[in-house]
């Protein structure tokens, strides 16, 4: 059993890679005294059977392709986060006393691992952050506890070192949503009080997001068929219009989840995010703003549907197309909440 870095903290500065099925995107952002800015991102395809319903076949390979990237321009850092899918992550709550340093904390879920961790020991990693004081016992500490098995871990670790890069964070692809969510607010999204979802549409599924309080309280990944064609867009249409189907059911199902009165009213505001090319994606933007007023999803018969810019408000590097950056985007979301860990 050994600790992997989900919960990383120390500032240093690094790449957002993410390891998609379709493609590599890699993103590296720095702080100057306007705020953030856009060093460099590059985006590569992925060879079919590369990584395969999320998990990595090859991880040499796939370094390779990370490799091919990275050499498309100019990054500063080495050091590197990715993230794993929420569903192979299983996170736990535990009570640990107040008094322990983090060495003893780790000492101690060792010895209480089998209350803790459903998996043998020589098979996991794991990680664990102190969240709050006890509302019970003041003397003991709220500690989440991530536990993966290693070879979720490693195989996106091991990618990484392929490409020359040194693995310092493997997330979980929910919490680096979140944090890239931040990026994407308006003035007008009140992120306390309202719920905020954010769909992103990947090469065979989408997932749905839900955040409120600017935490994540919902994500449900589903599967669909996103096959869409580079010329016949009569297909796209046919395919697009399942997606927003299935969109519709999705969020209906996640309504019919929730007891609060609030809630259970509707959805006011929606971000679009993933790979679908703009053209789709804006037809996709309009089509479900329209399906979801009509299936009464829609708060007051009215939604704001949004495709997600993380570097709106972001200085960009000369080196960077701004037409070509305002086109992926959309697709950049996670690897740019990857690449915001070096602020943490």
């Amino acid at each position: 059993m050994s600790v992997f870095s989900l919960f990383f903290n120390k500032k240093q500065q690094l790449l957002g890679v993410d390891i998609g099925s379709a493609q590599v995107k890699i993103v590296e952002l720095v702080r100057n005294s306007q705020g953030l800015f856009l060093q460099a991102y590059a985006i590569e395809p992925m060879p079919a059977g590369l990584v395969i319903d999320r998990t990595i076949t090859d991880a040499e390979a796939v370094g390779q392709i990370i490799t091919t990237a990275l050499n498309k321009t100019k990054f500063i850092s080495k050091r590197a986060a990715t993230a794993v899918v929420g569903s192979v992550v299983m996170t736990k709550v535990i009570e640990l006393h107040s008094s322990l340093n983090d060495i003893e904390r780790e000492a101690q879920i060792c010895l209480e691992a089998e209350k803790h961790i459903p998996y043998p020991l020589s098979e996991v990693n794991f990680d664990f952050d102190v969240i709050a004081r006890s509302s019970q016992n003041p003397n003991y500490d709220k500690v989440l506890l991530a536990v993966s098995l290693t070879e979720n871990v490693e195989l996106r670790a091991d990618a990484l070192i392929f490409a020359g890069l040194e693995a310092k964070v493997v997330d979980i692809e929910c919490y680096a949503m979140q944090r890239a969510l931040s990026l994407v607010m308006s003035d007008g999204i009140d992120a306390l009080d309202d719920n905020i979802v954010m769909i992103d549409i990947g090469h065979r599924q989408f997932t749905v997001y839900v955040f409120k309080n600017k935490e994540i309280i919902y994500n449900k990944e589903q599967a669909a068929d996103l096959s869409f064609s580079d010329v016949n867009t009569s297909d796209n249409e046919v395919l697009a219009k399942k997606l927003i189907e299935a969109i519709n059911h999705a969020l209906s199902f996640y309504l019919s989840t929730q007891t609060n009165h609030l809630t259970k009213n509707g959805i006011k505001n929606l971000f679009l995010c993933g790979g679908l090319k703009p053209t789709i994606m804006q037809y996709v933007q309009h089509a479900l703003s329209q399906s979801l007023v009509a299936s009464n999803i829609a708060v007051d018969n009215h939604i704001n549907i949004n495709i997600a810019n993380p570097f709106h408000n972001m200085g960009i590097s000369t080196f960077i197309n701004p037409t070509q950056l305002k086109q992926d985007a959309p697709s950049l979301m996670l690897a740019c909440g990857l690449a915001m860990r070096s602020f943490d």
